[in-house]
């Protein structure tokens, strides 16, 4: 189930890469495949369903910094995984996306912004240890 969670999460970031916008089926598809997972394995635990709201409050508190796309990935990665693997992944994606943006926006205009989707993938896949 996991398997299928990145490689549908791999899509979304192709297209946040590519074209800063996720297609609806592809994120439906992440909805499906995590509530999947919720379903035959049961709810991963108390704190990744409370730190899935905390993200979410968060970010419609920060409406510009993150995109709609962007929140329903991290709800699927909190519900997808446990609490301390979402967590972490998600810290080490922002650290990943600041350090990235200090590094592409160095000297230029603020006007872009970051795909933060592709930076997700990848602090996931290194949190999985």
């Amino acid at each position: 189930m996991i398997v299928l969670f990145l490689c549908v999460l791999t899509v979304c970031a192709y297209f946040d890469i590519k074209t800063r916008k996720i297609p609806i089926a592809a994120l439906l598809l992440l909805i499906v495949v995590s509530l999947l997972r919720v379903l035959v394995e049961g709810m991963p635990d108390l704190l990744s369903f409370m730190m899935c709201g905390t993200v979410v409050f968060v970010c419609t508190i920060l409406k510009k910094a993150v995109g709609k796309a962007d929140v329903v990935c991290i709800m699927c990665a909190f519900l997808m995984f446990d609490a301390s693997t979402a967590a972490k992944g998600l810290f080490m994606a922002c650290m990943l996306a600041f350090l990235s943006g200090l590094a592409y926006y160095k000297g230029k205009a603020r006007g872009e912004e970051l795909p933060f989707v592709p930076f997700l993938l990848l602090a996931l896949l290194f949190s999985l240890h």
